[in-house]
This record gives C-alpha cells, sequence and structure tokens, in this order.
C-alpha cells in the first residue's frame, strides 16, 4: 500500500506539471487554476484522510486521500477547459446577468486620484476617460463603484462584486470597463481576480501602480512616464504580457517563482543581473528621468516583454 500511496502521489505531481506546460504553451487558459482553487476544501477532506489513515494504520486510506487531491485536480481541469466551471458566485437577486453603468464626472476641485480596480471573477479592461471614473459591464454579481473627495484627492474604488473571501470559479460573462480621467496623476491598483485583465495605460499619468494578476491572463500597455514610476505586479498564477514603447526607458526586476520569461531582445532588452535569485531585464539609459521601475514578485507564471 506504501508503494501504492507514492504512485498515487507521483501521478499528483505529473498532473501538475502538465498542468503548468499546457498554461506556458497556451493549450490550457491560466484561469484553470481559478477552478483548482476553488476546490480547495478537498485538501482538508484529503488531510483528515491521511490523520485518519495514520491513527487506524490503514494505508488504503492515506491513499485514497491522494486520490482525493488527484480527482479534485482533473476534475477541475475538465470544468475549466469545457467552460462550465465549478462553482457558483454571488449573484443578483435575479441571478441573471445584468448591464450596469457608472459615471463620476469631472472636477477643478480634483488634483489627483487614487483608484482600485477589483475584478473577481470575469473580464476586466482600464483606460483613459474624460469623465473623473467611469465603470460599466455586465454581470451576474452586484457591482461596485465608490467615489470620495478629500482635500483635492478623489478616491475610486469598483468592482464586478463577487465575494472577496471566497474562490467562485469563472464566469465568462462578467465584463468590468473602467475610464478614469487622462488629466488627472493616479495611484493605481488592480486587482485582476479570475479572468482575463487588459489595461491599456497608455494615457493615463501614473505616479504608482499596483497590480495583483491573480489567476487571470494580463496585458500592460505602458505609455510615456512621467518622473521614476514604481510599479510593483504580483503574478499569482497567470500569463502577464508588459508592453512598452520603444523608445521607453524601463527596468524589471524579477524575485522567485516559478516562472517563464520572455523578452524582445532584438529591441533592446537587456538582460543585466542575476543575482540572489533576482533576474533584471533594462530597456534605455539607466539614469533616465523618465522610465518605469518595474518589480515582479512571481508565483506559477509566465511573463513576457513587448515593444511596440
Amino acid at each position: 500500500m506504501m508503494r501504492a500511496k507514492r504512485v498515487v502521489e507521483g501521478l499528483t505531481v505529473v498532473a501538475l506539471g502538465s498542468v503548468l506546460l499546457a498554461n506556458t504553451l497556451g493549450a490550457l487558459s491560466w484561469s484553470v487554476w481559478a477552478d483548482v482553487f476553488s476546490l480547495w476544501p478537498l485538501l482538508i477532506i484529503a488531510a483528515g484522510l491521511d490523520i485518519l489513515g495514520k491513527g487506524l494504520g490503514r494505508e488504503w486510506v492515506r491513499v485514497a486521500a491522494s486520490l482525493v487531491v488527484l480527482a479534485g485536480l482533473l476534475y477541475a481541469v475538465f470544468a475549466s477547459a469545457s467552460g462550465i466551471g465549478v462553482a457558483p458566485a454571488q449573484r443578483t437577486a435575479s441571478g441573471a446577468t445584468e448591464d450596469f453603468s457608472f459615471v463620476e464626472p469631472a472636477s477643478a476641485s480634483v488634483m489627483r486620484g487614487v483608484a482600485v480596480v477589483r475584478g473577481g471573477a470575469g473580464r476586466v479592461s482600464v483606460e483613459a476617460g474624460e469623465a473623473l471614473a467611469a465603470a460599466s459591464g455586465r454581470s451576474p454579481f452586484v457591482p461596485t463603484f465608490d467615489v470620495s473627495r478629500q482635500d483635492g484627492t478623489a478616491r475610486v474604488e469598483t468592482s464586478l462584486g463577487s465575494h472577496p473571501w471566497l474562490w467562485t470559479g469563472r464566469a465568462p460573462s462578467a465584463e468590468l470597463d473602467v475610464a478614469l480621467s487622462r488629466d488627472l496623476p493616479w495611484d493605481l491598483t488592480i486587482e485582476a481576480g479570475a479572468g482575463q485583465l487588459e489595461a491599456d495605460l497608455t494615457e493615463l499619468r501614473l505616479t504608482r501602480a499596483r497590480i495583483d494578476a491573480g489567476v487571470s491572463e494580463s496585458t500592460l500597455t505602458f505609455g510615456e512616464a512621467d518622473g521614476v514610476v514604481p510599479v510593483e505586479i504580483h503574478t499569482g498564477v497567470s500569463s502577464v504580457t508588459l508592453r512598452f514603447p520603444r523608445d521607453a526607458a524601463f527596468r524589471v526586476m524579477v524575485r522567485g517563482g516559478l516562472v517563464s520569461f520572455e523578452s524582445d531582445e532584438a529591441g533592446g532588452v537587456e538582460r543585466t543581473s542575476d543575482a540572489s535569485g533576482v533576474r533584471t531585464y533594462e530597456h534605455g539609459p539607466e539614469q533616465a528621468a523618465d522610465r518605469f521601475d518595474v518589480e515582479i514578485q512571481a508565483g506559477l507564471s509566465s511573463v513576457a516583454i513587448e515593444l511596440y
């Protein structure tokens, strides 16, 4: 029985590696991990079976614990690939997908903005716009949109409205499109959640950005930097593409994680160091007054740098 348990554990590791390989090759969406993580109670069940097996001296019970984990992983992959998801999400009263739209008009009294965009489960886009802030889309969830002003600073928070503490699986019909004033400097935080993120930041005046890619496929397109703009990215279990203008100066530092990395070396992106597990990629003058300073805390992910 001990041999059987090791065989099942080995199959589980092989299955995990196969899913990651399929993610990296583009054969399977990275959003599959939202469905995998939504089955986290199975880990508690498996742990309980393992403890029970040890207490009773029954190795077959411990084998069952490993089978529970393997079965959960395979089911989540099947559910994700078929598009059905594995768990329900918090929904509107009717349970149907509904359109929504919010707009906060521009104000001459506002000098800067702080924005937090939470994606939940679905597709999220962020771009520049004319109003102070606007959010629209369609969702089976209850969306949120809150704006406050104090001492010349506008604080904007918007989300698709799914539970922040519960993995809810995918919701392909959920969409959140956010536009922030192109006339204000913004401190921007995006929590992609589980799904897709498309952030066109080319016309936004960023002073700082924090991106939690979560379990998503994310594309971040930057424009011209105004001063030194720090950007912090947590990749989670995701695919992240960073796009910069060909004449932009930037530095990208990647720390930790299991990550596959692609950069446009033909366009002049250089790998400059590999010390203490930190990989650094640079483009343009090192001491440029206007540049993006990007730090990536990597999880299980793929990261690519593109020039346009």
